[in-house]
């Protein structure tokens, strides 16, 4: 019999048969005795049963990773916000064709461009007149043509100052790759962090410039769906406590420990997956402002595994048919473990873990995730663009 559960203790709804039910929260881990449970009536939206999150504790361990609601980021004031995804190119034609067809994706050149091989700007979902997203827990990004001297693929964070963050980052264990250089006339920087990872680094030190200026909004997102939005970005680490005194001491992010629900590793296990807050969360680790989006990490014993996006993709269309979509325009289906430790055979079922592992026409990496048919509409991320 299908029912609605609440978790007591982060107030998470989902909606399953009684048979299918976790034995611990999606959201935050918590045994499911802690669930209150209601009969179903048809639609999640109809519950009764609503539960307010605990209050943040800024007296916490910073290092301690059981769920926890994440700190207001008041003092980081924007410093540390994961901003962009960034993807590599050879042919820059067959990459906007990739996705804009199966992701749906409105892609403009940046100003400056060279236009054989441009540097384009992807809006993938709701955005503003200056081309940013207008509802939390998603980002845009970019693609780039392929350089030897940076990453194919990495993602940007938001400092107040490179000079100061550069610091730091050799304090903690990084390595600066590239100084201070500019790119459309704002100032970047490229570091690796205590476990190899490429990152860029966006200096914003007071007000932010326009994106791009293609003279019109981005497209508009109607239809009641998150496919194509690129929701968290996905790498790992080798060493746990030298990771997070990084992530901690250089950009003051926040995490837990990622429940079982979604990583598949048991809670308390001596290598977790991690949930990284990066900017204000939700209750359940969601963004709860537009603007920056959370961090999906595993730990690796071996070489560091190609990062990506963590893209959604349609709840409501065949999981078949949206692969078939992938494999027409040039992508593959990674099913091998030996070729990502997230690979896996795709199935289209209800659940809370990456559903796939697809490689894009370039060979830039990404995690594709079936929402579960139990949500909700209710919640910020959930905003499209009304006609």
């Amino acid at each position: 019999m299908k029912k609605i559960y609440t978790c007591f203790n982060c107030g998470f709804p989902f909606a399953l048969d009684e048979t299918e039910v976790p034995d611990y929260c999606p959201s935050c881990s918590a045994p499911k005795e802690q669930y209150l449970e209601e009969p179903w009536t048809g639609s999640i939206e109809t519950r009764r049963i609503h539960v307010d999150p605990p209050a943040p504790d800024e007296t916490r361990d910073p290092y301690d990773i059981s769920y926890h609601v994440a700190k207001p980021f008041i003092k980081e004031a924007g410093n540390g916000k994961a901003r962009r995804f960034v993807m590599s190119y050879d042919d820059p034609e067959n990459l906007r064709t990739f996705y804009e067809k199966v992701c749906g994706w409105d892609i403009v050149n940046t100003d400056h461009s060279d236009p054989q091989m441009p540097l384009m700007y992807c809006a993938t979902g709701p955005g503003t007149e200056r081309w940013e997203p207008s509802v939390p827990s998603f980002e845009y990004g970019y693609l780039k043509a392929k350089k030897d001297d940076e990453p194919d693929a990495s993602f940007v964070v938001q400092v107040k100052s490179l000079d100061k963050t550069l610091k730091k980052v050799n304090k903690y264990g990084g390595k600066v790759l590239k100084e201070r250089y500019q790119v459309e006339g704002q100032d970047y920087a490229l570091i690796e962090d205590s476990e190899g990872n490429p990152i860029y680094l966006w200096e914003i030190p007071g007000e932010e410039m326009q994106s791009v200026n293609p003279g019109r909004p981005p497209k508009k997102f109607t239809e009641k769906s998150l496919h194509g939005r690129t929701r968290i970005y996905v790498y790992t680490y080798k060493e746990l406590k030298r990771f997070q005194t990084f992530c901690i001491e250089v950009f003051g992010w926040d995490m837990i420990e990622l429940p079982e629900a979604v990583s598949a590793i048991k809670p308390g296990d001596e290598h977790p997956g991690l949930i990284l807050g990066t900017g204000p969360c939700q209750a359940d680790y969601e963004g709860s402002v537009p603007g920056h989006m959370n961090l999906m990490v595993f730990w690796t014993p071996g070489e560091l595994a190609k990062p990506g996006p963590y893209m959604e993709i349609s709840m409501d269309r065949p999981l078949k048919d949206t692969l078939a979509d992938i494999e027409k325009y040039g992508g593959k289906v990674i099913t091998d473990k030996a070729e990502s430790f997230l690979a896996k055979v795709p199935v289209d079922e209800d659940s809370w873990e990456p559903t796939c592992v697809i490689d894009d026409p370039a060979g830039n990496r990404l995690y594709l995730w079936k929402c579960p048919s139990s949500r909700t509409w209710e919640e910020p991320e959930t905003g499209y663009d009304k006609e």
